[in-house]
């Protein structure tokens, strides 16, 4: 009669609920953070000669990732040029500016500022004569420019420089390359498609001479020269 009335209780109660949840196990309800979202940045690298333009065959491609106001920016990765001249980079959706940059010298700046998957072709110059004042034609009427000329400062001449590597630096002068050329036989220096956004740096450097930095906003200018001093 004792198991008897044991096994009613056991039924009675078999499905009561559980009141008591002080012991009871917490319940995760956050859930694993989504990948984030990317664009495609892609074109065609061409390099600028004496007769036209051609595809490049070899090399790679990358840009400075800005995503804000006082944002410096990030490098990302090496996107390789393959045989058709075709490059192909992704970027966070969240990217507010971009800067393209390719190999070889590169006179015209490419500033973009996508909404979602983006096609820009970079134009390059392997070269030399053709930089400074005698930019190919593909190149030609790209504004807004920045020009002007190197010289050699010292106290009793003014002398033009050649050969100067010439930058355009998007912040500061920090190595944020977004430019790049070399003055001619006179000197002089050209660059297209600039974007007078804050933090536009011109620097220059040859052998033998103090570096050059510029300063000051450069919004609004359309020539500045360069004046080294021997080291």
């Amino acid at each position: 009669m004792r198991a008897a009335a044991v096994l009613l209780v056991f039924l009675a109660c078999a499905g009561c609920a559980n009141t008591d949840t002080s012991s009871a196990p917490s319940q995760k309800t956050g859930s694993a953070s989504l990948p984030e979202a990317t664009w495609t940045v892609s074109g065609t690298v061409w390099v600028a000669g004496v007769v036209g333009v051609e595809a490049a065959t070899r090399g790679s491609a990358f840009a400075w990732i800005e995503s804000g106001a006082g944002d410096p920016g990030h490098a990302s990765d090496a996107a390789t040029i393959n045989s058709d001249g075709h490059y192909e980079l992704t970027i966070p959706a969240s990217t507010k500016r971009l800067r393209l940059q390719g190999p070889l010298y590169q006179p015209c700046a490419i500033t973009i500022e996508p909404t979602g998957d983006t096609v820009a072709d970079i134009y390059v110059v392997r070269d030399e004569t053709k930089l400074g004042a005698h930019l190919p034609a593909a190149l030609v009427g790209r504004d807004p420019t920045l020009s002007g000329q190197a010289y050699e400062l010292s106290s009793a001449v003014r002398r033009p420089l050649a050969n100067v590597d010439v930058f355009l630096d998007a912040y500061y002068g920090d190595n944020h390359l977004i430019a790049r050329t070399l003055t001619d036989e006179d000197g002089r220096y050209v660059f297209c498609s600039v974007p007078f956004l804050p933090g536009l740096t011109v620097t220059a450097s040859v052998v033998g001479f103090d570096a050059f930095f510029s300063s000051g906003d450069l919004t609004g200018r359309s020539t500045l020269d360069i004046e080294l001093r021997r080291r």
